[in-house]
């Protein structure tokens, strides 16, 4: 099953065209739309998974198997190398890119050239973006596995069975020494990162997406509306927060003392991480993706063709910007540049303030 932490479906919404952005109060006209473009790339399909970044470089997945590397400035190619499927969101780590494809394989590449450093065989397709802390490379397969692999040589650590009837692992979470996964069993499991050792499960209602844990908390959506918010040392709830209009399992965001996060419901909410209180929610029209944080604001994707920044207290919109087309991929940003992947085959660098 080829599934997408990140990327909720798009819906008939994504038909929809705004034709202008606006200012910081959420009325006035901004600049005109181009002003905003940096550059952008032509992929050649689609580009609909989370990109990152690295010496220099913005890497992203496209469609029909290919990661690319720009320079991250200019837009140039830098490379562009191809695995044998579609590949999920890349990791930048130590001067390599971290990925896996539903190809069934891990792979590793050096980021300055694109060459293969190695390949690691998961026994079935994969969409469980790594995690990569201390030489290590932490990941899922699509046979229900937690896995360690060795970051510089891709050798086998150890192999963890969570779903005895396989099915997806998310993207894992790692905090404290410790790793979080989301399955599509409903579960939610902590192992010990050092030996692969099953901590806890929580048995939650519906698909589990990828986990966040910030403050002896772990956060995670399921396909069953709720947000879940775990206590990290035993796995009891602390709470959750339901929207009966939301289906959508992105990771949440997390930062001071609040949990973002965007759904099917064509929200972007904010929450209280301590209580699961709603801070604001601010309303698009379309499926929304995950949200990136950067200089107190919050930006997200939404099926509605448009790209937005928030202020993150508060909710107001500081902009948003038509493309025109779908978008399912979460946005990255550094340096006062953001940059995100759409539906019309390209990959765009954005100027945050005009």
């Amino acid at each position: 099953m080829r599934r997408t932490y990140l990327s909720p479906l798009l819906t008939a919404a994504a038909a929809a065209l705004v034709l202008c952005a606006c200012g910081e109060d959420g009325d006035n006209p901004g600049p005109t739309p181009d002003a905003r473009v940096v550059w952008s790339y032509d992929a050649g399909d689609l580009v609909e998974r989370g990109a990152c970044l690295g010496d220099g470089k913005v890497f992203f997945a496209v469609d029909g198997g290919y990661v690319v590397a720009l320079d991250a400035g200019s837009g140039a190619l830098a490379w562009k190398f191809k695995a044998g499927d579609d590949v999920g969101s890349p990791v930048f780590a130590d001067g390599n890119l971290y990925f896996v494809s539903w190809d069934g394989y891990c792979y590793c590449l050096r980021a300055s050239d694109g060459d293969r450093v190695w390949r690691y065989p998961l026994g079935e397709s994969s969409n469980s973006t790594p995690a990569v802390a201390a030489g290590r490379v932490y990941t899922g397969s699509g046979t229900g596995a937690a896995v360690c692999l060795n970051a510089a040589t891709g050798a086998r650590i150890w192999e963890t069975p969570l779903e005895e009837g396989g099915g997806d692992v998310s993207p894992p979470a790692l905090a404290g020494g410790k790793l979080y996964y989301g399955t599509v069993q409903h579960n939610v499991h902590r192992l010990d990162a050092a030996s692969g050792a099953l901590e806890w499960t929580y048995a939650a209602a519906g698909e589990m997406g990828a986990p966040a844990v910030a403050g002896g908390k772990v956060y995670v959506a399921s396909s069953s509306d709720y947000l879940y918010c775990l206590n990290a040392a035993d796995g009891s709830l602390a709470w959750r927060f339901h929207d009966a209009a939301s289906w959508g399992v992105n990771r949440p965001t997390l930062a001071d003392g609040r949990c973002y996060y965007g759904a099917d419901d064509g929200e972007m909410h904010c929450l209280n991480a301590g209580t699961g209180a709603v801070v604001w929610s601010f309303a698009t029209n379309g499926n929304v993706t995950a949200a990136a944080l950067d200089a107190g604001r919050v930006y997200f994707s939404s099926a509605d063709v448009n790209v937005y920044a928030l202020n993150a207290s508060s909710g107001v919109k500081a902009w948003s910007f038509p493309l025109g087309v779908g978008l399912t991929a979460p946005p990255v940003v550094a340096d006062g540049l953001v940059y995100v992947g759409a539906w019309d085959n390209k990959f765009y660098c954005l100027k945050d303030t005009l």
